[in-house]
């Protein structure tokens, strides 16, 4: 056979193999996201922390929250009272009725101290009135003069997280009553959990319920760092 032609047919054959063969192209990232209930297995993402809220020990990484199983750890909501020290990643500064919180894939954090506290997602609390129109308008709810009492005579009004007394020339400025007892929580308080104990924070001032009433405390997860 002509030497010429037999190079044409090898090379024919190359091609054609070269046709019908798969070619390995690169995989597609996959997404990162985890849905709540996921098992990553039984080995926790580098840099995870523990968390603690009462008696159950949880494990915490940029924003998601895992717990140990016989299967391995899988994620699970976060936990209302757990406490961070850095926020995630992409989080959102939101306002509402005048408090700042921290929101990260609808997780809402509000600041104490040196910590990130998860807490409930809060409430725009609105009142409804009656227009000269017939209409229905929402108007925020605006905040009442808030008053608490210093072993039942003592009488102080609260405004913006500071405490005053009343004088004959007007209100003068007190320290946190720490201790003073007050019959019902201010409006637009934000509850938070510690400890699997309740307590209700207003404007940074924080209660805790007691037989009496509500008593203004020092938190205690700020006095035990």
């Amino acid at each position: 056979m002509n030497t010429k032609l037999t190079r044409h047919l090898c090379f024919a054959a190359l091609l054609a193999s070269f046709a019908f063969s798969p070619i390995a192209l690169p995989e597609a990232k996959a997404e990162t996201r985890i849905s709540i209930g996921a098992n990553i297995g039984f080995r926790l993402p580098k840099g995870a922390v523990n968390v603690s809220v009462g008696d159950h020990r949880y494990h915490y990484h940029e924003g998601r929250y895992y717990r140990k199983t016989p299967r391995g750890y899988v994620t699970v909501r976060a936990p209302r009272g757990a406490a961070i020290k850095r926020l995630p990643h992409g989080y959102t500064r939101v306002i509402i009725g005048g408090r700042t919180y921290f929101r990260h894939e609808n997780v809402y954090y509000v600041r104490s101290s040196n910590r990130y506290i998860v807490v409930d997602e809060p409430k725009v609390v609105v009142v409804e009135t009656e227009a000269e129109s017939s209409e229905v308008v929402a108007v925020e709810k605006q905040n009442a003069p808030y008053t608490v009492w210093i072993d039942g005579e003592r009488e102080l009004v609260m405004k913006n997280g500071q405490f005053f007394r009343n004088s004959p020339q007007g209100l003068v400025w007190v320290a946190l009553p720490v201790g003073a007892i007050a019959k019902e929580l201010p409006s637009d308080f934000t509850s938070i959990w510690y400890q699997e104990i309740e307590y209700y924070e207003k404007d940074g001032v924080h209660f805790q319920k007691t037989p009496d009433g509500y008593r203004i405390i020092l938190p205690p997860w700020e006095t035990k760092y």
